[in-house]
């Protein structure tokens, strides 16, 4: 079993198409102009790394602490900073 920590990187692939969620510095031209994320097929781009973080008005937590399976954590996009945003349409 790989515990998932506090402060770890990660890359989160869908596992049906093998696409990795990805980022970069490029913001919605309209709307929210929130930065754009996507799936890319490319596990060379450092793009596709992103960094555990307490979730959303949780206590901070201490790196290299394992996060629960039940734990709420925040995603933090590692090359922008930014965190990723969910919305429902």
């Amino acid at each position: 079993t790989i515990e998932v920590t506090c402060g770890s990187t990660v890359r989160l692939t869908h596992v049906e198409s093998g696409y990795e969620l990805h980022s970069h510095e490029l913001a919605w031209g309209s709307g929210s102009r929130q930065q754009s994320v996507t799936g890319l097929d490319n596990d060379e781009d450092h793009g596709n790394l992103w960094l555990i973080k307490e979730g959303y008005g949780e206590t901070p937590c201490k790196l290299s602490e394992p996060v629960p399976c039940d734990g709420v954590v925040r995603l933090e996009h590692l090359l922008t900073g930014k965190n990723l945003h969910s919305h429902t349409f």
